[in-house]
């Protein structure tokens, strides 16, 4: 949840609702993913309002785990994109709340089950 104040409670709800404690990191892993399958519609539903050029950024964001330089050389080849396209794309997200920097400036997906969700299926969702 990435100590994001709804999803804590969303994955507590989740937690307590079962018969038992969880035991170990594998019951809290199951339940978050649980979480997704609650709202996964609302996020595929997000993320097709996002043109295919954003949900391609918006994935290798979610991927990256240290970027704080996302116009630098090496980002800007993973993505196989100009610095004059990632800039206005990076500000279209962050406008639309899809991407914030964090307090050691690190570039990161704003929602934490959206960064799961893109993640663990590519961002495709089930029903695709």
């Amino acid at each position: 949840s990435e100590e994001h104040p709804f999803y804590v409670n969303f994955l507590c709800s989740k937690l307590w609702q079962k018969s038992a404690p969880p035991k170990d990191r594998n019951d809290i892993d199951l339940a978050w993913h649980e979480c997704l399958l609650s709202e996964e519609r609302r996020l595929v539903e997000e993320l097709d309002k996002l043109t295919i050029m954003q949900r391609a950024m918006l994935k290798e964001i979610a991927h990256a785990t240290d970027l704080k330089a996302p116009t630098a050389i090496a980002f800007l080849t993973k993505v196989k994109m100009a610095s004059g396209t990632v800039t206005p794309m990076l500000k279209s997200l962050a406008k639309k709340d899809m991407i914030c920097t964090d307090v050691n400036g690190i570039l990161k997906v704003l929602d934490p089950l959206m960064k799961y969700l893109l993640v663990t299926t590519g961002g495709k969702g089930a029903r695709y």
